[in-house]
């Protein structure tokens, strides 16, 4: 103890040592505000001493930040997966003919489109096509579904094991709609296809009914819509033919490449998506309710291959290269 009667030498080196340890439990406890409050005392950590309570603490909430960033894919993923798995009611009856409003007349496209429920309409066409891939969104808009190899396709890093798959399927000669007959993502919208036609032949429309099963859509004879326009069979056959389907399917996307099969052309915009930007407009076209076949449509995808009036003389070699009969559901 000090003796303040007697300040000896030994009683002054006693004293320097207790405010000593004083000052470092002021110390300690100054720093460990500093750590809970380092926003006010160093914000962005840049400039804090290494090792010291603020430069920690910026250091763990960037930590945190970085996980926080590497969880909204799959937290995307999720809520698009739960969202795009809702399907909108049918209205067919038990005959199997439908009871929905009919357009005068009906054409093909509203005949087999479906409109996704009210809470897939923007979130789950956006997160699709950011994800999963070119043309899912916009196709999800029509009715067709999604596969869950796309849906695996769409996880980081992880969903690059589909893609020798994918390959092959392009390798193969796989047109969209065949996959999408097998895979059974199509099978509402045929389902709805089918029950119009019936109820055209109960409302005496017969004339349009066989029009409708005529053109079906779900029929990979019928695509393109006109038999002029099929891709001459060079492009798809020899090391040229290969080299093109793998830089479609891999710098842009698995569907561009199943419907270039099938003679749809590419997208001005999609030739840009290996820079990403275009993806993320083409996701916010998905989001607010664009169709493919709009697109298709408006950019004249399903007429790419059709004989330009120029080459009237090449159209006879044409015609029969490429006329095939067409096949009339039952």
């Amino acid at each position: 103890m000090f003796n303040y009667i007697n300040p000896s030498k030994e009683n002054i080196m006693i004293r320097q040592r207790t405010n000593f340890k004083t000052v470092k439990s002021a110390t300690q406890i100054s720093e460990a505000a500093a750590f809970s409050r380092h926003e006010s005392v160093c914000p962005d950590s840049s400039g804090c001493p290494r090792g010291s309570a603020a430069g920690g603490a910026g250091k763990y909430h960037r930590a945190r930040l970085r996980s926080l960033v590497r969880f909204l894919p799959a937290a995307g993923l999720a809520l698009t997966l739960l969202l795009a798995s809702g399907c909108a009611h049918l209205a067919i009856d038990q005959q199997g003919a439908w009871t929905g409003p009919l357009p005068q007349p009906v054409t093909v496209k509203e005949a087999a489109r479906i409109e996704p429920p009210w809470y897939g309409k923007v979130v789950a066409p956006f997160f699709i096509t950011l994800f999963s891939g070119s043309r899912i969104g916009l196709e999800y808009n029509e009715g067709r579904t999604v596969r869950t190899t796309e849906y695996i396709r769409g996880i980081p890093y992880a969903g690059m094991v589909v893609l020798p798959y994918f390959c092959y399927e392009s390798l193969t000669k796989e047109t969209m709609q065949g996959v999408a007959n097998d895979k059974g993502i199509d099978k509402r919208r045929e389902r709805k296809y089918r029950a119009v036609i019936r109820r055209l032949e109960h409302d005496g429309r017969g004339e349009e009914a066989n029009f409708l099963k005529v053109h079906d859509p779900f029929d990979p004879v019928n695509h393109p819509p006109n038999p002029l326009a099929r891709m001459p069979r060079e492009n798809l056959k020899g090391t040229k033919g290969v080299i093109k389907t793998l830089w479609v399917e891999l710098a842009i996307g698995h569907r561009n490449s199943l419907e270039r099969n099938e003679s749809r052309g590419v997208r001005k915009l999609e030739y840009w998506h290996p820079l990403i930007l275009t993806r993320i407009y083409e996701a916010f076209e998905a989001g607010a309710g664009r169709r493919m076949e709009d697109v298709a449509e408006k950019e004249g995808l399903d007429e790419r291959w059709l004989p330009k009036p120029a080459s009237q003389a090449e159209l006879p070699d044409r015609i029969k290269e490429q006329a095939s009969p067409r096949v009339t559901a039952n």
